[in-house]
């Protein structure tokens, strides 16, 4: 079982790994997640990107809870033309922007 449960997770951080190269950028106030495509994820897709996101910025996954990530993700949902929105999480400011081509995207800072 434990082999089957590793396999697994191999599969899910192979899987999380080709999405964060297609939809992180990396910039250089941090990284910056493509929402297009983010929203089109399930649940746990995006909660995972979400936690590459994190890591990314600011280097570990320390401190970061479920509802840390669920209110990300609210974030990333709350509708095309919100416009900018800030959540705060240990470590890390996430910032929704518009880009200048109009795409959106979370800017996630390290506050480090």
């Amino acid at each position: 079982r434990s082999e089957v449960a590793r396999a697994e997770e191999v599969h899910w951080q192979r899987h999380i790994e080709e999405l964060a190269r297609a939809m992180i950028r990396e910039a250089p106030e941090g990284p910056k997640l493509l929402l297009a495509d983010f929203v089109q994820l399930d649940e746990a897709q995006q909660r995972r990107l979400i936690r590459a996101a994190v890591a990314q910025a600011k280097g570990d996954l320390r401190r970061l809870d479920f509802d840390h990530v669920e209110r990300v993700r609210r974030l990333a949902l709350s509708g095309k033309g919100a416009g900018k929105g800030i959540v705060e999480i240990p470590g890390i400011r996430v910032e929704r922007r518009r880009e200048e081509d109009h795409s959106e995207v979370l800017l996630f800072v390290s506050t480090r």
